[in-house]
């Protein structure tokens, strides 16, 4: 990694009164509702009040994507927003406490620690990154463990594509004529022992190369996506050169140029941006082609109108769990199976032992992506979160 000149120091001493105030503001806006969660808790227990019955009250939406079938168009793009987890009856014991998460969040030293490096990271990638200027030729790894720059992956007559995991899939699509396309796997951005998010998955912050390409690995398998995908090396060297913590879109010329910079994840991320720009260069309007797509796709099963089924009846009315075992989401669904007592009951489908049973999954869904329910009228229910809510909500135990 390039060391910082003299003058670029002092740029960073002249700046830090900025960056403290921009840290002390992001900490308010991410703490606000923590805080007020728990003084109302206070002021609750004060006055004898007492909280409503789980039952009553279902819990906010909080699944990011649910995937379904569209033509021309994989799944998770058509709806951002998400089924969530509504009308929950049953206590979830595998989603963090939301008052256990708040806690460990405020006392966590690492969790303001993330917000610092956020703030410091992205005021440099403001100067450092801008379009017409040659791209950061990072060292980055294969999932093989082999050494290589980004540079190597760029291709004479395509952009060099750079995205998240949903959007990658769409954007495969839509450019697979005008672009090749990479996936850059850095840090996680929400680890349990550093900054923990309620609803989230469980996993620590990696700490080798090899544990981050293993986690990379599996959740890539998991999510049905094809590309070249690469690491992050633990020294976050092209994280750091990209300001790209949580998330960033990158497009690079075949002469290593960058010719396209997206905003920072999560307050600025905008895949409609490079859609647009994208557009630009090719003259098609892929925005209307996107929103066209989403419009006529089938509606997706909503967990809340899906029907009761007993637990001894799943197998018999004709659903089936699509799974990977290495797979950090299909494990969560595993656990949640477990936890509920419905082991053996639920009929398993391997992906990957039986690779013809992704053929299955694309035709039923219109994805490889796992895990994912199958369902008696031959439909399909993505999502780690939306699966779990169903086997809480609908399925009879007692």
């Amino acid at each position: 990694m390039r060391a910082s000149s003299v003058s670029e120091q002092l740029w960073e001493v002249a700046y830090l009164p900025l960056d403290v105030i921009r840290f002390a503001f992001m900490v308010g806006f991410l703490t606000q509702g923590y805080i007020l969660k728990c003084v109302m808790g206070f002021i609750k227990g004060l006055l004898g009040w007492k909280e409503a019955p789980a039952s009553t009250k279902p819990d906010a939406p909080t699944s990011r994507a649910l995937g379904v079938k569209v033509t021309g168009l994989p799944g998770p793009m058509t709806n951002r927003q998400g089924v969530g987890e509504l009308g929950a009856e049953k206590p979830n014991p595998l989603r963090h406490d939301l008052s256990e998460t708040m806690w460990h969040t405020l006392t966590n030293p690492a969790f303001y620690h993330r917000i610092w490096i956020y703030v410091r990271l992205h005021r440099r990638g403001r100067w450092t990154l801008r379009e017409g200027r040659k791209a950061p030729n990072c060292v980055v790894y294969t999932t093989e463990g082999e050494k290589r720059h980004i540079y190597d992956f760029l291709d004479a007559t395509k952009f060099l594509f750079a995205a998240v995991m949903d959007d990658l899939m769409v954007a495969q699509q839509l450019f697979k004529d005008d672009a090749k396309f990479v996936t850059i796997y850095m840090r996680e951005a929400h680890p349990t022992d550093e900054w923990a998010v309620y609803g989230n998955l469980r996993v620590k912050k990696t700490t080798s190369l090899a544990e981050r390409t293993k986690l990379a690995v599996d959740f890539f398998a998991g999510k049905g996506v094809t590309g070249e995908l690469l690491i992050d090396g633990s020294d976050d060297e092209a994280c750091v050169a990209y300001a790209a913590w949580l998330d960033r879109l990158m497009v690079l010329k075949p002469d290593g140029t960058l010719a396209f910079i997206g905003g920072p994840g999560p307050f600025d991320y905008s895949f409609d941006a490079v859609l647009q720009w994208m557009g630009k260069q090719t003259g098609r309007d892929y925005i209307s082609e996107v929103k066209a797509s989403r419009k006529d796709a089938p509606p997706a099963p909503l967990v809340e109108n899906m029907k009761h089924v007993n637990a001894t009846d799943l197998s018999k009315e004709g659903y089936c769990l699509f799974y990977m075992p290495q797979c950090p989401f299909c494990v969560h669904v595993l656990d949640q199976l477990s936890a509920l007592g419905l082991q053996g009951m639920l009929p398993l489908v391997d992906v990957k032992a039986d690779p013809s049973q992704k053929d299955q999954l694309k035709q039923r869904g219109g994805l490889t992506q796992v895990p994912a329910l199958g369902l008696p009228d031959g439909g399909v229910l993505y999502e780690s979160m939306d699966i779990n809510a169903f086997l809480r909500n609908n399925v009879i135990t007692a």
